[in-house]
This record gives structure tokens, sequence and C-alpha cells, in this order.
């Protein structure tokens, strides 16, 4: 049996996201708001993997790990995927160099079980954009909000999710946590 995996930081939501969300959905565009619940910073998207290889791949993240230490993030600025003109994806990124490096780590080790042809960014998704509906106030909401500081939060852990593909969307389960000092 094979289950979707990815690697991922969750993320509470403070008021300044809370301010965006809204913003969003004052568009009445045609969006998918991530849950506040499934908040989270992609690490890798890992896709399906057959259960026999769950083990080795958490034995590859132990090890990436255990040199880790807790460190502190800046969430900076709204973006999108692929470009403003072709809205598909709203997200916060993150600055932060210690992500940039973790998140490199994870992708070069992981490379064996999926290998990514663009650049890691990154990102907490906000939103998929799902038609052109009312793209200019989006447009312009994106622009509002791309230089905005939306806080920082500590980085101790990692977490395995499974995302289960529902007719509601995406529900995430935890496989397993990897917490470091």
């Amino acid at each position: 049996m094979k289950k979707r995996l990815f690697i991922g930081i969750p993320v509470s939501a403070d008021d300044s996201i809370f301010e965006l969300i809204n913003r969003l959905k004052s568009t009445n565009a045609a969006l998918s708001l991530v849950p506040v619940d499934n908040l989270h910073f992609t690490l890798k998207f890992l896709g399906d993997l057959g259960e026999n290889k769950i083990a080795e791949l958490e034995a590859k993240l132990e090890l990436i790990l255990k040199a880790e230490k807790k460190f502190e993030i800046s969430l900076d600025g709204v973006g999108i995927f692929p470009d403003l003109q072709y809205l598909k994806v709203i997200w916060i990124g993150s600055k932060t160099k210690q992500l940039n490096l973790l998140m490199g780590k994870i992708h070069a080790c992981l490379n064996d079980i999926r290998k990514e042809d663009y650049k890691e960014i990154p990102h907490l998704t906000i939103a998929r954009v799902k038609s052109g509906k009312n793209k200019q106030e989006l447009q312009e909401i994106v622009n509002e909000f791309k230089e905005k500081s939306f806080g920082r939060m500590v980085v101790d852990r990692i977490i395995l999710y499974e995302s289960v593909l529902t007719e509601k969307g995406s529900v995430y389960k935890i496989e397993k946590e990897f917490k470091w000092g």
C-alpha cells in the first residue's frame, strides 16, 4: 500500500495571517483556502511512497536532523506561484538562512525518492486559486502584502505528514514527528 507523503513544519496562525486570509476572502475570488489547522511550511513533497520505504525514509530524516538545533525563522512577505499574471498559489515566505539550509539538506538527501527540477522556495501556502475570477483584486492584495512581516516562530521539529485526498480537500495525518533541541 502507498501513502502520499510530504515533510513540513507546522505553523500557528496569528492575527497578521488572519488579516491576509480575511482580505483574500473579501475578494470573492474562486479560492481554496488552506484550513488554519493545516498551515505548514513545505520542506519536501515526496508523493506516493510504498509503506516498505517509510522506515528507510525515517532513518534518513533522523540522520539529517541529528545535528540540528532549534532556530527562529521570520515569516516575510506574500508570494505567488507561478507568477502574478497566472496566479495558482498564494503563499507567505521566509528568507531565514537556516530554513533554506535545512530544506537543502532534506532535498539533497531525499533526491533518490523524488528529484525536483526547480529551486526550493520555503513557503507557507495560504490559498490555491481556482480561476481568474477577481484576479485584479488578488493581484492588488499580493502587491500590498508582498513586503509585510508576519512575525517570527521557533522551529524545533519537522513532521512527516500523510496527505489523504478527499472530496472536501486534503486531510493531513502525522506519520512521524521529529523533534530536536
